[in-house]
């Protein structure tokens, strides 16, 4: 089975970075791209931060690798304002140009396809510190509510991660393994309406120390 080059192999064929403009209809997307989006948030994200993390293309496909929400995202803000885009896209002759990150390449398609996943799952299971979590939503709802919002935190998700704290045991291991249950193992499946349902379920999950991980079927 192959796998991708050697650290030292790819250094001896490295391709330099750059940044470079592109219609936002020129954009294409993967052809396979397990991946859900908040579009709604993403477009409002885009609204106040403009474009902070910047789309990047693979050069062999001719298809994004990464950015798919923000193209999405893009193309909501565009619908509703097509003379205002968000901050670090360029209009020019009336057309919105994008941002997008040049000079990678994919080795073939397994390899693109391990990278795409790779890019979102690593973030998903990244997961997040709850107590600091907690504290910077808590600030930023009280000085900017507005700024909060685009966080993709609302106040009852913020006030279920607050009580989540309260709420968690203090004797529990950081592993989420109860000492009582030996080497058996127990498992709990919860269905989730949605992404941001998920994501509220493995912060209740982290800051109550349970050991959890997503997964979409």
């Amino acid at each position: 089975m192959g796998s991708p080059k050697s650290n030292a192999a790819q250094q001896d064929e490295a391709q330099p970075r750059w940044i470079d403009y592109v219609p936002l209809d020129e954009l294409t997307q993967a052809d396979r791209n397990p991946k859900l989006h908040e579009v709604d948030k993403i477009s409002a994200s885009l609204d106040a931060h403009g474009v902070v993390d910047v789309i990047t293309l693979d050069e062999r496909t001719g298809t994004l690798i990464s950015g798919h929400g923000r193209r999405k995202g893009l193309i909501a803000a565009r619908e509703q304002s097509p003379h205002d885009p968000p901050e670090g896209v360029l209009l020019i002759d009336d057309v919105w140009h994008v941002p997008i990150v040049r000079g990678w390449s994919s080795i073939d398609d397994a390899h693109a396809d391990a990278a795409l996943i790779t890019m979102n799952e690593l973030t998903i299971q990244g997961g997040w510190e709850v107590v600091e979590l907690s504290t910077m939503l808590t600030e930023l709802a009280a000085s900017d509510h507005d700024l909060f919002t685009t966080t993709g935190y609302t106040d009852d998700r913020l006030d279920t991660l607050m009580a989540s704290l309260d709420d968690s045991d203090p004797d529990m291991p950081s592993g989420g393994t109860d000492p009582q249950l030996g080497d058996t193992q127990y498992k709990v499946i919860i269905s989730c309406t949605d992404e941001s349902h998920q994501a509220e379920i493995l912060e209740l999950a982290a800051a109550s120390g349970w050991d959890a991980s997503a997964l979409m079927q």
